[in-house]
Parts: C-alpha cells; structure tokens; sequence
C-alpha cells in the first residue's frame, strides 16, 4: 500500500526515501505578507509527478505555507531545489534555500 511522507525544512539535507506509488508532501512556511514565497527551481525530477505547486496557476496561494505533493513514479534519485523569494525578483538571489535528496525505490 502506498505511503504518504510528510516532510517541512528541517528534513532538508536528509535522505528522503519513498517507494514506487508513495506520495511525499513538503511543507515549507512562507511569508505572504511580505510577498516571500518558495518556488520550486528548476523542475521536477522524471521519476516523480508534481501533484500540486502553489507556485503555478493564474494566482498565487495566500497560505503561509506553501505545500507540494509529488508521486514516486518510478525508481530513480536526484534533488528536489527550493528557493524563498519574491516572484517578481527572480534575477535577485534568494533569501534562503533548501534542498532535499529524493530516492524511490
């Protein structure tokens, strides 16, 4: 049966394991307010799919967390990159980083 792993940033830099058909959501704290907010650069991974983004679409989620769903489809591993910054600077360096190691089995 398929798992589901809740991860947020401080799992960044640890392994992330999962298998074929487990789900992993990553919750990162944002600061809409301020207009910070993380986006995930520069693409998914082929052996996983994006399920959400609150990063795509016509508007961007007022949430202060900002949560992405990924589905392990196949066995494979790289790095899933996030940067914390206002979309409309996006030629600026980002306030922070994160950076998780994703391995399906």
């Amino acid at each position: 049966m398929p798992a589901t792993v809740n991860i947020g940033s401080d799992q960044a830099e640890a392994p992330v394991r999962l298998k074929v058909g487990d789900v992993l959501c990553i919750r990162l704290l944002a600061s809409p307010a301020s207009g910070y907010h993380w986006l995930l650069e520069p693409e998914v991974p082929g052996f996983l799919s994006a399920n959400t983004d609150p990063g795509v679409g016509a508007g961007r989620s007022p949430s202060i967390v900002n949560t992405w769903t990924f589905r392990a489809q196949q066995p494979g591993h790289g790095l899933l990159h996030f940067s914390f910054r206002r979309a409309w600077q996006s030629r600026t360096a980002p306030i922070r980083s994160l950076s998780f190691a994703i391995f399906v089995q």
